[in-house]
């Protein structure tokens, strides 16, 4: 077979990865292939402050989780019985994807979250995401939403999700509120034999101008990787060739931000392309 070469663009980027504090839980030592664990929040309604600066962040909220619809044994919700924004993992590779709701209903300014996983008290590149409410435009509600493969260490290791503000608007009646029913976790184990590539960048990568789309170029594999017979990437670039037929499980995540001093509204779209098509 002739290997496929799979090409990630974005119209702007920085730090972007693509994936492809320990409690006493009980977790299924190394964790069970399957396993799942479906965790909401039925609860909400804390707010956001905002950012000091304008280039630093609000306070964060660490979501807590008041019930477990599904927890397999590779997964335990508030194993210290202290803290429900804990979730303990079995050691190995974990699908994760989330999604958290802000709502604002007062106010007429803009405000945006942004929101990431920790993974042992290291906060996570991968599956970051970001929503803009502006209540001025008649948008009251935002949702933001991500995912990807993390690599645990160490049975027990913990997974909390985070959310802050990184807008400076000093309106006291637009602070986001977490609604209710408007945050899910869900976890699957994978099978550690598989083929796994993680990469991402570690310095900044230039924009684009216009509506051309520019290739994300990764520089850094994370250690995690097992790449195998599956996967060929060449450093500094953004080309990955799949080196076998058949299904391939892939995440992308890219920053991007733009420098002040500029009014004019820009937006970035993200794609995958298989031997230069999109889909």
């Amino acid at each position: 077979m002739i290997p496929s070469k799979l090409l990630i663009s974005s119209g702007f980027s920085r730090e972007p990865r693509i994936v492809a504090a320990v409690a006493s839980g009980q977790v299924t030592p190394g964790g069970t292939f399957a396993d799942k664990a479906i965790i909401l929040e039925v609860g909400g309604g804390e707010q956001l402050a905002v950012a000091p600066t304008a280039a630093g962040f609000g306070a964060s909220l660490i979501h807590d989780f008041d019930t477990g619809l599904t927890v397999d044994g590779s997964y335990e919700l508030n194993p210290s019985g202290g803290n429900a924004t804990e979730i303990a993992l079995s050691a190995g590779r974990h699908l994760v994807m989330y999604d958290t709701r802000f709502d604002a209903t007062v106010g007429t300014n803009r405000a945006e979250v942004l929101a990431n996983l920790n993974l042992a008290g290291v906060p996570l590149a991968i599956g970051r995401s970001q929503g803009f409410l502006r209540r001025l435009g008649g948008s009251d509600e935002m949702v933001l939403s991500g995912g990807g493969i993390i690599t645990v260490a160490s049975d027990d290791d913990i997974l909390t999700l985070e959310s802050r503000r990184s807008d400076t608007n000093p309106s006291a009646t637009v602070l986001p509120t977490r609604a209710a029913n408007g945050t899910a976790i869900q976890l699957l184990k994978l099978d550690d034999s598989w083929d796994f590539l993680s990469l991402q960048r570690s310095t900044n990568q230039a924009g684009t101008i216009g509506t051309a789309f520019t290739d994300v170029s990764y520089d850094t594999t994370d250690p995690t990787s097992s790449a195998g017979s599956a996967f060929t990437f060449a450093g500094a670039s953004g080309d990955v060739t799949l080196e076998e037929s058949g299904l391939y499980l892939v995440f992308a995540n890219t920053r991007i931000e733009k420098g002040g001093g500029n009014s004019t509204r820009t937006n970035y779209q993200q794609r995958l392309a298989l031997d230069g098509a999109e889909f």
